[in-house]
């Protein structure tokens, strides 16, 4: 096999059968003669047969469980429901190619997931279909959203970047939305006992005692470390943890905070 090596660095023989096994030596040659042989090589061709190229989805980052079905969103605007938590079915083709960071179920079938540059997507239908329910203006990424019930009123929140607290109070169909001074990371936001904990970067947590349309000013949490999550346990009970095993502890519904690095 002849082959110009003043321009080729490479050479590639379709003539070969698959299974068989071909060996090949390469030697240069020019006015004054050949080389020598290089070492041999060999290869033997092999055909895919029945392999098929999979689509690999990207990673969930939020999950919600609510009125008998399990919600996961995530990367590119991946939304997956499921009834059993064991099969599941695709949902929400189209509506958005934001990441989607966190998702919470509300009432009688609604879910509202949030994600990048302020994407809000609300279902009525228990997440068969979605509609975009963003702010005008509003572009900065939402991390943590939750859902609540206070004297019947039910209340969706959700945290982000540069302060960003949004709410609907009307199953998500309209939000309004605030800045808090300073203008930190929220990560996290859970709703009990009548009251709303929000958690986030340099160990930033605030409260909300009137459904999440005011909140307090910075809780004492004794550390600078990031809060990621937030969970209500029971009662004034409150857990939130966050980066290096960080892990705080209230009991009087997110006033006071105590806690330790998770030992492994």
């Amino acid at each position: 096999l002849a082959v110009d090596a003043s321009s080729a660095t490479s050479y590639i023989d379709d003539g070969v059968t698959n299974s068989n096994a071909y060996y090949y030596v390469v030697t240069a040659s020019n006015s004054g003669g050949a080389s020598a042989n290089s070492a041999e090589a060999a290869a033997t061709p092999f055909s895919l047969g029945s392999w098929r190229v999979r689509r690999f989805y990207p990673e969930f980052r939020g999950m919600s469980f609510g009125n008998s079905m399990y919600v996961g969103v995530g990367d590119a605007g991946m939304i997956a429901t499921s009834s059993n938590g064991a099969t599941g079915a695709r949902r929400g083709y189209g509506a958005t190619t934001n990441n989607l960071h966190a998702v919470a179920y509300g009432d009688a079938g609604t879910i509202a997931a949030v994600g990048r540059s302020g994407k809000i997507l609300v279902s009525h239908d228990d997440g068969v279909t979605w509609a975009d329910k963003s702010i005008g203006g509003q572009t900065g990424d939402y991390y943590g959203i939750a859902h609540g019930n206070m004297s019947g009123t039910s209340v969706f929140v959700a945290v982000g970047a540069s302060g960003r607290f949004i709410r609907s109070a009307d199953e998500g169909e309209n939000w309004t939305w605030q800045a808090l001074t300073p203008s930190d990371t929220y990560r996290g936001v859970a709703f009990g006992d009548n009251v709303w904990v929000a958690v986030g970067n340099d160990g930033g947590i605030r409260r909300s005692i009137d459904n999440g349309a005011n909140w307090s000013g910075l809780q004492n949490s004794g550390t600078e470390t990031r809060l990621n999550a937030v969970a209500h346990v029971d009662g004034g009970t409150f857990f939130a943890v966050g980066q290096t095993g960080k892990c705080l502890r209230s009991t009087d519904d997110g006033q006071n905070w105590s806690g330790s690095w998770a030992t492994s």
